[in-house]
């Protein structure tokens, strides 16, 4: 294949870190060369683009596995925030005609259902997600 379109997928690998490009670098050149058309000079604006923003993605740590798991994280607490406003506003809308005509005994035990759900919607929105 050609020696400059070797050069010019070095270039662009450039955008990887150094100890990327030292694990890896060679066997993406070759497998960039194999997919290479014959007699190829330069990289398409598409694979050249690619490889750029790919790289500068590894250097942000996009790909991370620690990026994997404060996403995770972040997403988890979205859902229980909102399940404990829902629970909140459910126990809240049935505390008011469950006080005016008590039935059984646990109804006497809804507004500390309410109580505990809005605490704990308070303590996750403020960032106490252990204790929320």
């Amino acid at each position: 294949m050609s020696p400059a379109l070797e050069a010019l997928y070095r270039l662009l690998l450039r955008a990887y870190p150094a100890a990327y490009r030292r694990g890896r670098g060679e066997e993406m050149i070759g497998t960039l060369m194999e997919a290479a058309r014959p007699g190829q000079r330069h990289p398409s604006l598409r694979e050249a683009g690619s490889l750029v923003l790919r790289g500068l993605q590894t250097r942000a740590g996009v790909h991370s596995p620690h990026q994997r798991r404060q996403t995770l994280a972040g997403a988890t607490r979205l859902a229980v925030l909102l399940l404990l406003a829902s629970t909140a506003a459910v126990s809240l809308a049935e505390f008011g005609p469950i006080m005016g005509s008590p039935a059984t005994p646990f109804t006497a035990l809804r507004p500390l259902e309410t109580l505990f759900a809005a605490a704990g919607l308070v303590a996750v929105a403020a960032g106490r997600h252990v204790l929320g």
